[in-house]
C-alpha cells in the first residue's frame, strides 16, 4: 500500500473517529448538566427534611411549656408551617424525583400519617383551648364581683373566710399554668369549701357554682393538653424524619459514587479515543494539540462538578446547623454575615456588611462587658457570654455567642468570627419566673398579716379590746410557771363592776358600754409588763393576772386599780353609799413553791372572795 492509499484509507478513519469525539463530548456535557441539575433538587429535598424535624422539634419545645394557652397557640403556628413544609417536599419528590427506594417511600407516607394525625389531635383541642381562655378571663372578672357581692351579703364572721378562701383559689388559678395540675386537689377542696360555705346565700351561691363550672373547664383543658403532650411524644415523627433523612443522604452519596464511576469511565473512552486519533493521523502535533486543549476541558469540567459539590455540601452543613454567624476584620467591621443573622437582627446582607458591629449593640448592656470582651479576643483567647442585642425595628433578642480570633498562616491576627445561639426565650422564661416568685412572695407576705390579724381578733374583746376568755384559757398554765420559774407570786384577781345591771337599766346599754371602755381603759394603763394581762371574761366581769414580789405588794397593786376606778367619777346613782361607778375584787395570791395551781379552782376561790368583798360594802379588794 502506498503513501496515497494509507492516506485515502486513513481519513475515513480519522473522520469517523472525530465524530465519535465529538459525540462523547457532547454526552459528557450533558450527563455533567444532568448530574448537577439532579443533585440541586435532591439536596434540596434534604434541606425541607431538615426543615421539617427543625418545625416538629419547636412544636415538642412547646408542649413543654407550662403556659397551655401560648404554647398551644405556639403549636398550632408551628403546625401550619410544618404543613407547608411538607406541601413543598410532596411536590419535590413526586413531580421532579420518584422515590425508587421503597423504604424512603415507606418513611415518606409514614410521615404523612403522623403529621395528619398530629394535626387531629390539635384540631380537637382548639375549641378546648378557646373555652379555657374564656373561662381563665372570667375567672379574673370574677373575683371582683365575687368580693362585692360577700360585703353585700352580710356573712358576719363568715364574710373574712369567705374572703380569704377566694383570695387563696385565685391565687391557685393564677399558679395553674407556672406548675400545671400541682394544686387541683388543693384547689377542688376550696371550691367545695367555698361552695359549701356561700350555700346559705342564694345570689352568692349562684356566683360561685359559676365560678367552680369555669375552674373545672380550666382544669379539662390542661389535663387534655397533657394528653396531647402524650399522644405527641409517641408519634416519634423526629424519628421518622431522621431515618428518612438518612436513607436519602447514603443513597445520594451511592449515587454520588455511581457519578464518579460513570464519569471516570466516560473520561477513559475520550481519552482512549484521542490517542487513536493522534495515532491514526498524520497531523501529530495538530491532534497533540487538539488533545491537550480537550483535556483541559475535561479538567475544567471535573472542577466544576466538584466545586458544585462541595458548595452543596457546604448549604447542607449550614442548613443543618442554623448557625447565627458573623466575621470582622480586626477594627469591627463586618466582612461576613451568615441568613441565620439576617433573619433575627432585621437586617439584610447589604446593610450589615462594611458596618461596624455595634450596629446591633443594645443600650442596655454595659460598657465594661464589651471592654472585657475586647481585652480578652485582642490578647488572642476565646471570649464566652450572653449578650442582648438590637434588631432594625429596635426590639431586642438574646444570643449565647463564642468569639474566636482568626490567624493567618503566620500567626497574625486578622479578624475575628462568632458564633451565636439564640436565647431570647430562655431569657423571657427568667423574667417570667422572676416575675411570679415576686408575686408568690407578696401574695404569702399578705396572708402572713392577715393570719396574724385574724389570729389577733381571735383573742381580742371587741368592745374593750383587752384579752377575750379564749385567750386567757391559753395563757393561763404559762404564766403560772412563768411565775415559778422566776420565783414570783402568782395573782389572780377577779373585778366586777358594782350594781352594773341597774347602772344599765338606769342610764342605758350605751352608756354602759361606755363605762365599760373607761375601766378598760384604766387596767390596760396600769398593766405594762410583758407578764401583766387582763382578760374581759363576760359582762362586767374581768380577771387580772399578775406577778409580785410579795403578796402585800400584790394587795397594795390590786387596792390601787379599784381606787383608779373609783377615780374616774363616773356617775352611777344607783350604786349606794358612794354615787359614782366602784369595783370589786377578789385576790388569790400564790407563793412561788405553790404546787398544782388550777384555773377553776383559782376562779371559784377569787369568786368567792369577791363575794365578800361586795357584802362588806364594795369599792374594795379582799385576799
Amino acid at each position: 500500500m502506498n503513501k496515497e492509499q494509507i492516506k485515502g484509507c486513513l481519513k475515513p478513519k480519522t473522520n469517523k473517529l472525530f465524530i465519535v469525539l465529538i459525540a462523547l463530548l457532547i454526552a459528557q456535557f450533558i450527563y455533567v448538566n444532568h448530574t448537577k441539575e439532579t443533585t440541586g433538587q435532591e439536596y434540596e429535598i434534604l434541606f425541607q427534611l431538615r426543615s421539617l424535624n427543625v418545625i416538629h422539634q419547636k412544636i415538642d419545645a412547646a408542649f413543654e411549656k407550662k403556659n397551655s394557652h401560648q404554647s398551644f397557640d405556639e403549636i398550632v403556628q408551628h403546625t401550619k408551617d410544618f404543613e407547608k413544609t411538607l406541601k413543598v417536599l410532596y411536590s419535590h419528590t413526586h413531580n421532579e424525583i420518584e422515590f425508587k427506594n421503597g423504604k424512603l417511600d415507606t418513611f415518606y407516607t409514614k410521615i404523612k400519617e403522623d403529621y395528619h394525625s398530629c394535626k387531629d389531635y390539635i384540631e380537637r383541642y382548639t375549641s378546648w383551648n378557646s373555652l379555657s381562655i374564656n373561662s381563665t378571663r372570667l375567672l379574673y372578672d370574677m373575683h371582683r364581683h365575687l368580693k362585692t357581692i360577700i360585703m353585700q351579703s352580710a356573712l358576719q364572721e363568715d364574710e373574712e373566710t369567705a374572703l380569704n378562701l377566694l383570695d387563696e383559689i385565685t391565687t391557685a388559678i393564677a399558679l395553674i399554668d407556672y406548675d400545671g395540675l400541682a394544686n387541683a386537689e388543693l384547689l377542688e377542696a376550696k371550691m367545695k369549701a367555698f361552695e359549701a360555705l356561700a350555700a346559705p346565700y342564694s345570689k352568692l351561691s349562684k356566683r360561685v357554682k359559676q365560678q367552680y363550672r369555669h375552674i373545672k373547664v380550666v382544669l379539662e383543658a390542661y389535663e387534655r393538653m397533657q394528653a396531647l403532650q402524650v399522644e405527641n411524644s409517641a408519634l416519634e415523627l423526629s424519628t421518622t424524619i431522621n431515618q428518612l433523612y438518612t436513607l436519602l443522604l447514603n443513597d445520594l452519596k451511592q449515587k454520588d459514587k455511581d457519578n464518579d464511576i460513570n464519569f471516570s469511565i466516560l473520561n477513559i473512552f475520550i481519552v482512549l479515543l484521542l490517542i487513536s486519533i493522534f495515532l491514526s493521523s498524520r497531523k501529530g502535533a495538530k491532534l497533540h494539540y487538539e488533545v491537550c486543549n480537550l483535556n483541559y476541558k475535561l479538567e475544567d469540567n471535573i472542577n466544576s462538578l466538584q466545586s458544585v459539590n462541595k458548595e452543596m455540601s457546604e448549604l447542607i452543613e449550614k442548613f443543618d446547623h442554623n448557625v447565627i454567624a458573623s466575621k470582622t476584620d480586626t477594627k469591627g467591621i463586618i466582612t461576613y454575615v451568615s441568613h441565620a443573622f439576617c433573619t433575627i437582627s432585621g437586617y439584610s446582607k447589604e446593610e450589615l456588611l462594611g458596618k461596624p458591629h455595634n450596629i446591633v449593640r443594645h443600650p442596655d448592656m454595659p460598657k465594661e462587658m464589651y471592654q472585657h470582651m475586647w481585652a480578652t479576643i485582642q490578647a488572642g483567647k476565646e471570649w464566652k457570654g450572653e449578650i442582648k442585642n438590637r434588631t432594625k425595628d429596635n426590639n431586642y433578642y438574646w444570643v449565647d455567642v463564642t468569639i474566636t480570633p482568626e490567624l493567618d498562616t503566620d500567626g497574625k491576627l486578622v479578624g475575628y468570627s462568632a458564633i451565636r445561639h439564640d436565647i431570647t426565650a430562655k431569657k423571657a422564661l427568667e423574667v417570667l419566673s422572676r416575675s411570679l416568685e415576686e408575686q408568690v412572695l407578696f401574695r404569702t407576705q399578705e396572708l402572713e398579716k392577715m393570719i396574724k390579724k385574724v389570729e389577733l381578733l381571735s383573742i381580742t374583746d371587741e368592745l374593750t379590746q383587752l384579752h377575750n376568755r379564749r385567750y386567757y384559757s391559753q395563757v393561763f398554765d404559762g404564766e403560772v410557771q412563768r411565775a415559778k420559774r422566776d420565783k414570783q407570786f402568782f395573782n389572780y384577781v377577779l373585778l366586777d363592776i358594782d350594781n352594773f345591771k341597774a347602772y344599765n337599766d338606769f342610764y342605758g346599754h350605751q352608756f354602759g358600754d361606755y363605762a365599760l371602755q373607761e375601766v378598760a381603759k384604766v387596767f390596760m394603763s396600769m398593766l405594762h409588763r410583758p407578764s401583766d394581762f387582763c382578760f374581759r371574761m363576760g359582762g362586767e366581769e374581768f380577771v387580772i393576772i399578775f406577778t409580785s414580789e410579795s403578796k402585800e405588794k400584790a394587795i397594795a397593786f390590786s387596792q390601787k386599780i379599784i381606787d383608779s376606778v373609783s377615780s374616774l367619777k363616773i356617775e352611777h346613782v344607783k350604786n349606794l353609799s358612794y354615787d359614782i361607778l366602784t369595783i370589786s375584787g377578789g385576790l388569790v395570791s400564790y407563793p412561788p413553791d405553790t404546787k398544782n395551781i388550777i384555773e377553776n379552782k383559782t376562779y371559784k376561790q377569787a369568786d368567792e372572795l369577791l363575794y365578800l368583798a361586795k357584802e362588806q360594802g364594795r369599792n374594795r379588794v379582799k385576799f
